[in-house]
């Protein structure tokens, strides 16, 4: 019950048509973590919602609650518990991943999956800073300005850990 509970956020209507349209880091970063659960409670000390894409965002979210539900990863369980539309696409990127890297020691697998995740947050923090900068150039109130800078700032600070 309290699983059914974690997924049932997700929407049936919720576009993630882009997952086929061509192959994308985050389609990758699925699924490697599909495909190695183990790394999950690694990526959540790196990554929140509001690093990926919205159309990635519940199902980030989906792997997170089911994870901090504590119990084993479960892959068919969790693919029960998802909509019909992230069933069929985790299953194909799971299916690639696995194919393309089956001969992975797992120390690797690990290290893949850190190295895509560093790539999502620097791919976010890069986004975050290109509005911010668009949002710099159009503020005229100083006292506003100053508080974007700072903003920024912090941008800047929390890409460098």
């Amino acid at each position: 019950k309290n699983r059914r509970k974690i997924f049932s956020e997700i929407s049936q209507s919720e576009s993630v048509g882009n997952f086929f349209s061509a192959p994308s880091p985050y389609d990758y970063f699925f699924g490697l973590l599909f495909e190695h659960p183990s790394s999950i409670g690694m990526v959540k000390d790196m990554l929140s919602e509001a690093h990926f894409p919205s159309s990635y965002q519940s199902l980030y979210k989906s792997f997170i609650e089911y994870y901090n539900n504590g119990a084993h990863f479960d892959r068919n369980e969790f693919l029960a518990l998802l909509p019909q539309n992230y069933r069929e696409i985790l299953s194909v990127i799971a299916l690639k991943v696995e194919l393309q890297y089956a001969e992975l020691k797992p120390e690797a697998r690990e290290e893949e999956v850190r190295r895509v995740a560093l790539w999502v947050r620097k791919k976010s923090l890069a986004e975050k800073r290109k509005k911010m900068v668009s949002s710099l150039r159009e503020t005229v109130d100083e006292e506003k300005t100053q508080e974007k800078f700072e903003e920024y700032y912090h941008l800047l600070n929390e890409e460098i850990r």
